[in-house]
């Protein structure tokens, strides 16, 4: 989030490839069923991203695999060969990703994709842990991780996450199995 607000205010083109809707997140509602919870979910993007970009146009491609379940078996050529013709407008020379030891599923997923999409650009490929940071398997992946931190930005991220509501919030109250991790 932090990297992304940098790009933004060094006058970057940022796009964002969506790799799942987020319907996979509450399941069990009865009050937010799948397209009210992508609405949803699709809000929550666009206001992060907002806040992130200090209010520049981020595009938004999407990829639409299934949520918390997706796997590498999922990714098409199709879906490579759209990605790339979203983001060669863009100029890209640097694709991020989460990383590749993060221990869920659609993170795993992504940072493949994002693997294809980075060498048929010819792009720098970044990655970041969201999850993995904090397992046991973290220690043995220390050196790879580094901190990208800009205390100028930190504002930006915290409202960007904040936008979040339906992930960090008792929002949706009536999904007592779903987690954080969704």
């Amino acid at each position: 989030a932090v990297a992304l607000a940098a790009a933004a205010d060094a006058g970057r083109r940022i796009g964002v490839v969506l790799m799942t809707d987020g319907e996979g997140s509450h399941a069990g509602s009865a009050r937010f069923g799948r397209e009210q919870l992508v609405a949803l979910r699709q809000g929550e993007l666009a206001r992060s991203l907002a806040a992130l970009a200090g209010g520049a146009e981020v595009p938004v491609h999407r990829l639409g695999l299934p949520d918390g379940c997706s796997t590498e078996g999922d990714l098409t050529v199709d879906h490579l060969e759209c990605a790339v013709a979203f983001a060669r407008p863009l100029q890209t020379r640097a694709v991020w990703t989460t990383w590749e030891h993060d221990p869920h599923c659609d993170h795993l997923t992504a940072a493949t994709f994002a693997r294809r999409l980075a060498e048929r650009l010819g792009a720098v490929l970044w990655r970041f842990p969201v999850w993995g940071r904090f397992g046991e398997g973290a220690a043995h992946h220390e050196a790879e991780l580094r901190l990208f931190a800009s205390p100028p930005h930190l504002a930006r991220k915290r409202a960007a996450i904040a936008e979040h509501r339906s992930q960090f919030t008792d929002l949706i109250d009536d999904d007592p199995g779903a987690g954080l991790a969704n």
